[in-house]
């Protein structure tokens, strides 16, 4: 049997790597290269960024080796909606820094969503596409 074989053997019924563990993984070898550096400022701050690395490591080995399949992917569900939540805020934000010369971001006063308005100075009425809502706008 082939070092290939043993290990598919192993790993059958395991969770293996998914975006999650990944992402501990990931943060785990960020945190030990942040503990070599950070042994020459102080050895306090690198024993705590180690400890948190060894916990990110555990975790990932965990995730991996795990046989409660439906446990990770439930988790990993999770972590994927956060993430992208995330990743959509961040790309407003961007937007809203591109924009921040000819575009203004208001909120609507019903349903909370983010519109785009042309930077027109003066009163204004508009209407969300979201919820319908008729409201006044001030811009500066």
């Amino acid at each position: 049997m082939s070092i290939r074989e043993k290990r598919d053997s192993f790993m059958k019924g395991r969770n293996g790597f998914d975006k999650l563990s990944v992402f501990t993984g990931t943060l785990a070898s960020a945190l030990t290269l942040l503990s070599v550096v950070l042994t020459a400022a102080s050895l306090h701050a690198a024993l705590y960024s180690w400890s948190w690395a060894l916990l990110f490591t555990a975790l990932t080995v965990f995730r991996v080796l795990s046989r409660n399949i439906y446990a990770r992917r439930r988790e990993n569900s999770v972590f994927m909606g956060l993430s992208k939540l995330a990743a959509s805020r961040l790309r407003l934000a961007g937007r809203m820094i591109k924009d921040r010369k000819t575009h203004v971001y208001k909120k609507c006063p019903c349903c909370r969503a983010r519109l785009r308005f042309p930077r027109e100075p003066g009163k204004h009425t508009a209407v969300c596409p979201i919820c319908e809502n008729r409201f006044e706008i001030n811009i500066k």
